[in-house]
This record gives structure tokens, C-alpha cells and sequence, in this order.
């Protein structure tokens, strides 16, 4: 679905460079950082099997879907 959106994008502008920036965090992480209490009290959670899901369905970012650049942070 990646290359779809960046597509779509590059068709409304063929001159904007596309950036991924891609956060490591593993699940489980993911998960204790759900149910944090500025989390909690801001009422932004999302259902822990959600996260779950995603993490087993992601694939890696590639610069082959279209990214003039990808930039990683965090820690794995």
C-alpha cells in the first residue's frame, strides 16, 4: 500500500521528495508505551491485538517503493 500512496503523491507533485522516517520499536515496547499514563489520560490508546496484528503483518521500508530517503531513529 506504501507505493500506492507514494504514487499518488508524486503524481499531485513529481518534484517533492518523499522521506520515510522510520522509529525502531519492538512490540513489546509498542505495547508498554500504549498503556502509559499521558497515553491513558489523553485517551489516545489503540487496542493492544491491533498493535499485535500490525507487528506481524509489517514489512521493512526499501527505497525500491519510492522514498528518496529513509531516516531511522530510535533503538531496536
Amino acid at each position: 500500500i506504501r507505493r500506492i500512496i507514494l504514487k499518488y503523491i508524486r503524481n499531485l507533485n513529481s518534484n517533492c521528495k518523499i522521506v520515510c522516517v522510520r522509529i525502531l520499536c519492538d512490540k513489546n515496547e509498542c505495547l508498554e508505551r500504549n498503556v502509559s499514563e499521558s497515553r491513558l489520560r489523553l485517551k489516545t490508546t489503540i487496542p493492544s491485538d491491533l498493535i499485535i496484528r500490525l507487528a506481524e503483518m509489517f514489512e521493512e521500508v526499501s527505497v525500491n517503493e519510492g522514498f528518496n530517503e529513509i531516516i531511522i531513529g530510535g533503538r531496536a
